[in-house]
């Protein structure tokens, strides 16, 4: 009879204990950490990741679309599979309302595109000898070369002239030179001023437009695009 007590307590007290465990420990605890969960987790990450191009891609066709662009292989096309910080595929979208304002000749569009001040000293190059290029050295004149809203339309048509305008739209991917991704310091004057404008972290992006020679005495026309204040602009121009 002395032992009854004890025999009645002890199931009591491992149902008890039972409990008590599976009040404390998580559920995402008891999950054993194996090479197979590593693996299913990974290909989420990547099924995420494509989902996301793959709405991009959509995306970036609906607005050729909209926008009545010819079908074909468009210059900015690379950058819409870009899913660092979304820079290349805002830019992308933002190409393509730029090339449609231009084919259009839709003044307004493309000044609501500028970001003031805008910038139109041209680049100060250097032939660099040993790897048979030329590089950014930085501006040949900084001083006067800055426009405001006021001067930009005043100087308007001399800068999107007609011959310019009509070759933006026919940008093709030989005319895409450069990025300047926003975790690198700028090595020139030139893209410090640029990227002191643009949004912390955001890449810059350039375009060089061959232009018929037989028509003017310059054969390039140079942009300079950056996300500012969360929307891409167009930061600079320059005829070479």
């Amino acid at each position: 009879m002395k032992y009854q007590p004890l025999f009645l307590i002890l199931p009591l007290f491992i149902i008890a204990c039972n409990d008590h465990q599976k009040q404390t420990i998580p559920a995402e605890n008891r999950t054993t950490n194996t090479p197979q969960t590593h693996v299913q987790d990974s290909l989420q990450e990547v099924k995420k990741v494509k989902d996301k191009i793959n709405r991009n891609v959509e995306s970036f066709y609906k607005i050729v679309d909209d926008l009545k662009l010819e079908k074909g292989m468009f210059p900015v096309e690379n950058y819409i599979y870009d899913t660092t910080a979304g820079d290349g595929y805002h830019y992308a979208l933002f190409y393509l309302k730029f090339m449609a304002a231009a084919k259009t000749k839709d003044k307004a569009k493309i000044s609501a595109m500028i970001h003031f001040p805008f910038q139109t000293t041209r680049e100060k190059l250097k032939y660099n000898q040993k790897n048979n290029e030329y590089a950014v050295v930085g501006s040949e004149n900084w001083k006067g070369q800055m426009m405001n809203e006021k001067q930009f339309d005043e100087q308007y048509s001399k800068i999107f002239t007609d011959e310019i305008l009509e070759n933006i739209p026919e940008t093709r991917q030989k005319d895409i030179i450069g990025r300047l991704p926003g975790d690198v310091k700028p090595d020139n004057d030139y893209e410090a001023l640029l990227q002191t404008y643009t949004d912390k972290g955001s890449s810059i992006y350039s375009v060089s437009i061959e232009l018929p020679v037989q028509k003017t005495k310059y054969n390039h026309v140079h942009f300079d695009f950056g996300r500012v204040n969360g929307e891409y602009k167009i930061l600079s121009y320059f005829l070479e």
